[in-house]
């Protein structure tokens, strides 16, 4: 992945670490990985930039880290210990598929510190690019919200990933965005996906949906004919979207009726395997968010 939201950097790598069911010796190996070396795991608070003191007593940050594999899960220990700070909340949701190793290796580096404020789960299986991906991603986000409820951001963003600054500075520019009450789904511009107008990338997306005039400010067949728009799976969102769309009546049905709009997509897409994937984890949240009374909070990046 690129840097999506830029105050991570996403190290994806084609190397794949052995998925097969590990025994003693391969879990004692993958505890003593090269990765860990001159790490000292404490996941306890470290010292904190002076400016950041008070905003730390009054705002919690909630991160949600998805981990997959082992390639994601390695790193998600070494993010965790950078990242990690007594006041903010950590959920981090293991894939169904994952290996059985995954979940020893993170028992054994994580779940043995016993901290409160840290919570591991494994409820779904993520596909890269599918309904189920941004599903899931939402069933996890609603576990967040009702987990850690008096958060005042949710983050969303994958195991391999790497602060590109020091983590005073990261949850700094975090509490700006508290303070802006600003969401952030990617760091382009979020266009409608006018290019429905083509009869060939009509095709490519979210076919059989189209526009319905020339400047498609209507779509066929999605909720009251309103816009897809695109973004990222990974996203930072406000304790009051969230609040809305679990909560509040309107954020409800809205979130039912984009639910049942993308799944009816993608298994339309699954009739036609010619249309390829959907990639619906790409747009789920920045339509939620672009056809909701929040449209207006989105900000790009940096701040």
């Amino acid at each position: 992945r690129s840097n999506e939201n830029q105050f991570f950097i996403f190290n994806q790598t084609n190397k794949k670490i052995n998925q097969n069911h590990c025994n003693k010796t391969e879990l004692d190996q993958l505890l003593n990985h090269e990765a860990y070396k001159n790490i000292n795991f404490t996941f306890q608070q470290t010292n904190n930039n002076n400016n950041n003191n008070n905003k730390l007593e009054k705002y919690k940050i909630a991160y949600i880290i998805l981990t997959h594999d082992l390639d994601t899960a390695i790193p998600l220990i070494i993010l965790l210990n950078e990242i990690y700070n007594t006041n903010n909340r950590y959920l981090i949701h293991i894939d169904m598929k994952a290996d059985n190793c995954v979940v020893e290796l993170i028992n054994e580096k994580i779940n043995a510190y016993n901290r409160s404020n840290i919570k591991i789960i494994q409820k779904y299986s993520l596909d890269w690019g599918t309904w189920n991906l941004a599903y899931g991603q939402l069933k996890i986000l609603e576990d967040s919200f009702i987990f850690f409820n008096q958060s005042d951001c949710h983050i969303l963003i994958n195991g391999n990933s790497f602060p590109l600054v020091p983590r005073h500075e990261l949850e700094a520019r975090l509490f700006k965005l508290i303070e802006l009450q600003a969401n952030v789904v990617t760091k382009d511009a979020i266009p409608p996906m006018n290019y429905f107008n083509s009869e060939q990338h009509r095709k490519k997306r979210i076919a059989p949906s189209y526009c319905l005039d020339n400047n498609c400010t209507k779509l066929k067949f999605t909720p009251q004919n309103k816009i897809v728009y695109f973004g990222r799976q990974y996203t930072i969102l406000t304790k009051s979207f969230v609040t809305w769309l679990f909560t509040n009546s309107r954020g409800v049905k809205s979130t039912l009726n984009w639910s049942n709009f993308f799944f009816s997509i993608e298994q339309y897409h699954l009739l036609y395997p010619q249309l390829g994937l959907t990639y619906v984890d790409e747009t789920f949240f920045a339509t939620l968010l672009m056809n909701s009374p929040y449209k207006s909070s989105i900000i790009q990046l940096p701040v």
